[in-house]
Order: C-alpha cells, then sequence, then structure tokens
C-alpha cells in the first residue's frame, strides 16, 4: 500500500472518530442533562485518538518514503559498484579527460565506505597535498586549483 493512501486511510478513519465522539457526547450531554459538557467531553475524547491517528499516518508515510530513498540509493551505489569493477583498472574518464588512479571512482568509493570522504576537499596536482574545497590555491605550494 503506498503510504499517501495509509496516510489518508487513517486520515478518514481519524475524523469518522471524532465524529463519532462527537455524537456520543451529545448523547452523554442529554443523559447528564448538560449537552454543553457531553460535546466538550465527546471532543475531548475525539481529539486524542484522532490526533494519534494522524500522527501514525504521517509517521507511516515517512518510512515508506525512507525505504523508498534507501533502496535508490543501494541501487545506485550497485551501479556505481559495478561501473567501477567495469573500468579498467580503477581508470574513469571525466569529461574527455582520462583520471589518474588516485584520483578514480575507485578511491572515492574506498575512501566513503572507510569513513574518509574526501568530499569538500581537492589534491592538488603539483605537489598533492589536500586542500579544502573552499580554497582557490595550495596551502603548500601555491598552485592554482
Amino acid at each position: 500500500m503506498q503510504s499517501s493512501t495509509l496516510k489518508v486511510i487513517l486520515r478518514v478513519i481519524g475524523i469518522l472518530v471524532l465524529v463519532g465522539c462527537i455524537i456520543a457526547g451529545f448523547q452523554l450531554g442529554d443523559m447528564i442533562r448538560n449537552s454543553f459538557v457531553g460535546i466538550m467531553l465527546g471532543i475531548v475524547m475525539g481529539i486524542i485518538p484522532c490526533s494519534l491517528l494522524f500522527v501514525v499516518g504521517n509517521i507511516a508515510a515517512d518510512i515508506e518514503d525512507i525505504k523508498g530513498t534507501s533502496s535508490l540509493l543501494y541501487r545506485s551505489l550497485d551501479n556505481l559498484r559495478s561501473e567501477i569493477r567495469d573500468s579498467d583498472g580503477g581508470k574513469s574518464i571525466s569529461a574527455g579527460r582520462p583520471v589518474t588512479s588516485s584520483h578514480s571512482m575507485v578511491d572515492k568509493l574506498r575512501n566513503i565506505n572507510e569513513g574518509n570522504s574526501s568530499v569538500g576537499r581537492w589534491s592538488c596536482k603539483k605537489c598533492g597535498e589536500v586542500n579544502d574545497d573552499k580554497s582557490m590555491y595550495c596551502k603548500n605550494c601555491g598552485e592554482y586549483k
């Protein structure tokens, strides 16, 4: 069942519970001869389960969205791994230029798997120093990015 469908179903049930509690409040008000108190009790008794059903619907929708996103990420990672596996010797072509093995997708994936992500960094072509992405010049030799 899609998350939006489940969300709508739970909201409709929540509204029906609220209406049912208000109707029960009318009947309770007739029994105690104070319809205002009966209606207020019905609203209070109905708001709690109605709110819970709304929250459960939102949580279920969020869980389905997370599942969809994570499966998309796993497929993308599997595609990336198969591309790397199929590439020749860890070299890939980026914008028509061959990338050396030190900057290849294999090394990037290995760094991500080991928790040493190089996102936000760049390596100097001249001396190999790793610099922050914000800096335009190498902090070691002064070479332009």
